[in-house]
């Protein structure tokens, strides 16, 4: 992982500002499933809701990690990411060594926002970005543009032959997670998924879960707060491919900066067999 200094953080955010970050980000496999091992599964990043989809802007210095995560080991994809290059899109060639079910996961640097009062403040509602809301509140900044520094988590469930491991039910250490509490490649027809949401590696109460079908232009989401646990249940329907999203932010340590810091997160899986 490459670390950058506080000082060139700041210069950094100071530059790269967004008029629109609310926007869901994923991991797009060509394909959920391969037959045997070793296999190459080619991977897009994009970004977008519904009908306005677009690839991700894939670049050397947005990557924290891109890693593979299978039962019991975890490996580096960092070497086969190719980035933005002209009429390229960037993507990446992830190789799975063995079969079973893999966690792909992927985290970015931060980056910078600033949005109108009502703007900001009809997104903290509509996100359901609770302390965002009570500090606004709070010190009466309802009035003020919002800003924020964010960074993006993504995973994806890769399942390899007809193995299915539980390791995809134990978090991989991003900021902010979501983990299936069972393996939906085990599910059949139309079932039940337990899914819990962590924060700095606990259980994250009252935040707003949604679940839609990927492969709908116009997907109908559910959504769902957590509960004390940092649990929801969905219904999917196993002839589907599903995104899970959820957004958090808390007050920003540096508030000359901005006022929050925000995270977003992704899980998708498919049944694409």
């Amino acid at each position: 992982m490459r670390f950058i200094p506080k000082c060139a953080l700041i210069c950094l955010l100071s530059v790269n500002v967004t008029i629109v970050n609310a926007h869901d980000f994923w991991l797009n496999p060509k394909s959920f499933h391969a037959d045997t091992a070793p296999t190459k599964v080619p991977v897009k990043f994009l970004v977008g809701h519904a009908n306005d989809v677009s690839p991700w802007s894939l670049s050397w210095d947005r990557i924290v990690a891109l890693r593979t995560y299978s039962d019991g080991e975890f490996k580096d994809q960092i070497e086969n990411v190719h980035v933005n290059n002209g009429l390229i899109k960037g993507f990446a060639n992830v190789v799975l060594s063995e079969e079973g079910t893999h966690i792909l996961g992927f985290e970015s640097y931060h980056s910078f926002s600033s949005l109108a009062a009502d703007k900001f403040n009809d997104y903290a509602k509509k996100e359901g970005l609770a302390l965002v809301l009570e500090q606004r509140n709070r010190l009466n900044q309802n009035q003020d543009d919002g800003r924020e520094i964010y960074s993006r988590k993504a995973k994806s469930l890769l399942q390899v032959g007809d193995t299915y491991t539980d390791n995809i039910t134990k978090p991989i250490g991003h900021m902010l997670e979501i983990v299936p509490m069972q393996n939906p490649y085990t599910l059949k027809g139309e079932a039940t998924l337990p899914i819990k949401v962590l924060f700095r590696g606990k259980p994250l109460e009252n935040a707003l879960v949604d679940i839609a079908r990927l492969s709908v232009a116009s997907p109908e989401k559910q959504e769902m707060r957590t509960n004390a646990k940092g649990e929801a249940t969905f219904t999917i329907d196993t002839q589907g491919s599903w995104i899970v999203n959820v957004i958090w932010a808390v007050p920003n340590a540096d508030q000359s900066t901005a006022e929050f810091e925000t995270y977003f997160s992704s899980l998708t899986f498919g049944y694409d067999k």
